[in-house]
């Protein structure tokens, strides 16, 4: 799947002067202020700058910052990389659309959702490819993963006799809600197993840190 390059084109051509000179760039205020680009990490040979990690947690990720944020994205960029090798249909137009919705309903006003796009370098129009690429990672990460993750009836009857919330509820009553919950957990922790080995074949160098200040949007 080819990069996102449309918003660095318009990022890059000052600040790649700037970092040459000077061997870093940083905003005083990058919450307030327009990204100013520097390299965050190399992966397989592909750089991470800070834009691409603002606007990672903007759109995707306001619960992250610092170092883990950066990791997300470097997870997200290997898994990207490895996902095209592969044949994979396309997200549907009808699916893009509902997330990118969603995503301006969590900033308020059509106003306010412009407006927060525009601290950070996008316009509107940027945010379908990065949709397109979030939910292409999401789409091999269930049909490579999360298809061959089973609960046994038995690992159900033993979280609910071992799980104190449940004492003194019938099995019946809560083996579907608890059979979703230890699903979701085995999906999480195969989820991580499965990117740790794509990481153990990457090749990645962690440059600048990431700042702490920066923009996100408000939190369900």
């Amino acid at each position: 799947m080819p990069p996102h390059n449309s918003v660095r084109r318009r990022l890059l051509p000052f600040a790649v002067v700037c970092l040459l000179a000077a061997g870093l760039l940083a905003a005083p205020d990058i919450s307030r202020a327009r990204v100013i680009d520097q390299l965050l990490a190399v992966v397989n040979g592909k750089t991470i700058a800070l834009s691409d990690v603002v606007h990672h947690r903007l759109l995707f990720a306001p619960e992250l910052s610092g170092e883990a944020l950066r990791q997300r994205v470097i997870d997200h960029r290997i898994v990207l990389e490895e996902a095209a090798r592969f044949e994979l249909q396309a997200p549907q137009a009808t699916r893009v659309n509902d997330v990118i919705a969603q995503l301006q309903r969590a900033f308020g006003t059509a106003a306010q959702w412009r407006s927060a796009l525009q601290r950070v370098g996008l316009e509107p129009a940027d945010v379908e490819p990065l949709v397109v690429e979030h939910l292409s990672v999401e789409s091999f990460l269930v049909q490579r993963v999360d298809l061959f993750v089973f609960v046994s009836p038995a690992e159900v009857t033993a979280a609910h006799e071992e799980d104190e919330r449940f004492r003194g509820r019938p099995l019946e009553e809560v083996e579907q809600a608890l059979e979703q919950e230890l699903l979701n957990r085995k999906i999480t922790e195969k989820r991580r197993e499965y990117v740790a080995r794509l990481r153990s074949r990457a090749t990645i160098r962690q440059l600048a840190d990431v700042p702490d200040n920066l923009p996100s949007r408000p939190l369900p």
